[in-house]
């Protein structure tokens, strides 16, 4: 299994496999999550709209919109440490752990909320 976090994991599973943690590096960054995390508020709205447009439209799918903003937690985390953003991405962490969340909803409030 490819998975942003081990924690997605049934513990049953989790005792069964051998996992491999791999690091993101800075080049290794999409420039489009660099965009988003160094974005304005309406910009980062914007972009919202459009991936979440795309999925309505099939031209991306859920599972790389949960990719996508992964990869801007794991990059704000690296840019601020501060208490509230922690916070923010730890609440937005657990979110994504649930299926029957709104992936919209999710997005709009880390782009709302990301300092």
């Amino acid at each position: 299994f490819i998975l942003p976090s081990a924690a997605l994991l049934l513990p049953t599973v989790l005792s069964r496999v051998h996992l491999i943690e791999t690091e993101v590096g800075e080049k290794a960054v999409n420039p489009k999550v660099k965009a988003f995390v160094t974005a304005s508020i309406p910009e980062r709205l914007e972009i919202v709209k459009e991936m979440i447009g795309d999925v309505d439209k099939e031209r991306i799918t859920k599972e790389e919109v949960f990719q996508y903003i992964s990869a801007v937690i794991t990059l704000a985390h690296e840019k601020d440490k501060s208490i509230e953003t922690l916070t923010v991405l730890s609440r937005v962490s657990e979110y994504l752990r649930d299926p029957s969340a709104s992936l919209k909803l999710i997005f709009e409030y880390l782009a709302l909320r990301l300092s």
